[in-house]
């Protein structure tokens, strides 16, 4: 064996590479792939000794349920029950549980720091959190949980105390369509005051008194609050919130401003260390209320320029273009969040929001004050009035950019023509996504000035319904092949798309999908030279 591998920090890097595959956001949501990681990381546990211990604690660290700790247990006392059509109805206890049979559970649950529940998933394993909770050595099941994800929770949560440990600081209660708080928080705030994070949803303005003021309560009784995340907050918690200092995280719906409009006196001290602020108005048509903007632009008013990192905001309905002016001129307006802001993503849902007029060419010009955006994703059904010159401003005044996107699910003419690549690929040298409607019906000169070029750190360019006419795919491809040469994908896919609108697209797909035939002939050119 390598030297460098009797190193423990090396060994350990080495596993959690493989483990970072695991948890990101792509492989949470393909369990295959997931277990192709999970049997990557056995394998290497099998590898030798040195391997053995780190790999075991990645492997363990992120579990989907307790089922794989159940099967740690000797396989005499327990098994599943089956209906007649072979689906696993329970878990049997075929005897009581001995102090022996907690050897290897015990050493395999010390090393889980995250869990999720699932109990829509795994129904049967319900029957067995009684029967554990008995007995359990040193009196904690999971010892070193940090992170708790309960989906599609009872309203009583009677038997949350099974996995609760002494190291939690995050926990999640995933929404019910019923709009019960669990009663669980009750008493979790005694408990485990050192929360960090919190996140219940289905509680929302339908929900009982009872409920809401039992939200209420375990919020405002947790000292260390970072995160929150909660689809209705009621005004005298989000006005104590915003007052302390602390509280980095916030996700809610607009509901949540519509009553704190007018109930506070607040001189402009809100919130001040918040970083990420995420609001989601598609909540609210669950339960047929209409929030207003201006409720939201109260709240930016008064926030005392805290140091904003990412902020996402979906917008359903009611607002005016003054109003949307307003919107980023506010994100734009402090003086920190100019040099802190680096993720902005921003969409507007509804259809009859397609009969609207583009957004005009000088309304994101505010946001041209933040110089450190990484991401800026911004999707509007009626699509965008970007000309050259404003694209350039923006290419510019954004030089980290790694994501661009203007998406649109309508078609509209866009002004923007192939120039805007050229002045976002000398710009932009990060950018490695880029979502825009340009018009390539004609052809500019490829510019004499080359400086910075090809960029090549674009992979995928999504021209949406751009426009293009079949007997300039050479001049195009020779166009984007001079501003960026290491493209591997043409896309025409617009977030959202509405039939109409995609059976209108199918002639612009089927030149596009040439063109990027072309790029390719033209980089292999290249690659033989």
């Amino acid at each position: 064996m390598h030297p460098c591998l009797a190193i423990p920090e090396i060994l350990e890097l080495v596993v959690q590479s493989v483990g970072l595959e695991k948890n990101s956001t792509v492989l949470r949501r393909d369990l295959d792939e997931r277990w192709t990681v999970d049997r990557a990381l056995a394998a290497l546990a099998g590898t030798c000794k040195h391997f053995h211990e780190f790999a075991q604690n990645e492997l363990w660290k992120d579990q989907d349920g307790i089922l794989n700790l159940i099967r740690c247990m000797p396989k005499d006392l327990w098994e599943f029950e089956y209906d007649v059509w072979g689906n696993r109805t329970s878990l049997k206890w075929n005897r009581e549980v001995r102090p022996t049979d907690w050897d290897r559970v015990s050493k395999n649950a010390a090393r889980v720091q995250s869990l999720t529940i699932r109990d829509s998933l795994y129904p049967e394993l319900t029957t067995a959190y009684e029967m554990l909770s008995h007995g359990v050595p040193g009196g904690w099941f999971l010892p070193n949980l940090q992170h708790l994800c309960w989906n599609d929770y009872p309203g009583d949560l009677a038997c949350i105390n099974l996995f609760l440990g002494p190291r939690l600081t995050s926990i999640e209660f995933k929404k019910i369509h019923d709009d019960r708080c669990p009663t669980a928080l009750e008493t979790l705030a005694q408990t485990h005051p050192q929360l960090e994070s919190v996140i219940v949803e289905g509680v929302t303005t339908r929900a009982k008194d009872e409920d809401r003021m039992r939200l209420r309560d375990f919020i405002r009784q947790l000292p260390h609050l970072q995160n929150l995340k909660g689809h209705y907050i009621d005004p005298d918690t989000f006005h104590r919130l915003g007052a302390e200092s602390g509280l980095y995280g916030l996700t809610t719906s607009p509901l949540t401003f519509r009553d704190f409009v007018g109930h506070t006196d607040t001189d402009g001290t809100m919130f001040p260390d918040l970083q990420r602020l995420y609001i989601d108005s598609r909540e609210c048509k669950f339960t047929h209320e209409e929030p207003e903007m201006e409720q939201l632009l109260h709240f930016l008013r008064v926030c005392n320029s805290p140091p904003l990192r990412f902020v996402s905001f979906v917008f359903m309905r009611n607002w005016n273009w003054n109003q949307l002016e307003e919107f980023y001129t506010l994100l734009a307006r402090h003086r920190t969040a100019r040099n802190t802001l680096e993720d902005v993503l921003v969409s507007f849902h509804g259809e009859r929001l397609q009969k609207w007029n583009p957004h005009p060419n000088d309304i994101f010009r505010p946001l041209l004050h933040c110089n450190n955006l990484v991401v800026l994703h911004i999707g509007v059904p009626a699509g965008y009035d970007l000309d050259d010159k404003t694209i350039a401003d923006m290419a510019s005044a954004w030089p980290r950019l790694r994501t661009l996107s203007f998406d649109s699910y309508s078609n509209y003419e866009p002004k923007c023509t192939l120039m805007a690549l050229y002045h976002i690929a000398r710009n932009c040298q990060q950018l490695d996504w880029l979502a825009l409607t340009f018009n390539a019906s004609d052809v500019p000169d490829i510019p004499v000035s080359s400086e910075g070029l090809p960029q090549c750190a674009l992979k995928t360019l999504d021209v949406g319904g751009s426009p293009i006419r079949n007997r300039f795919i050479g001049d195009v491809a020779d166009f984007i092949d001079f501003s960026f040469n290491r493209i591997t994908r043409i896309s025409t896919m617009v977030q959202g798309s509405h039939r109409k609108v995609q059976n209108t697209k199918r002639p612009k797909r089927k030149i596009w999908a040439k063109v990027e035939g072309e790029l390719f002939w033209l980089r292999s050119c290249k690659d033989e030279v």
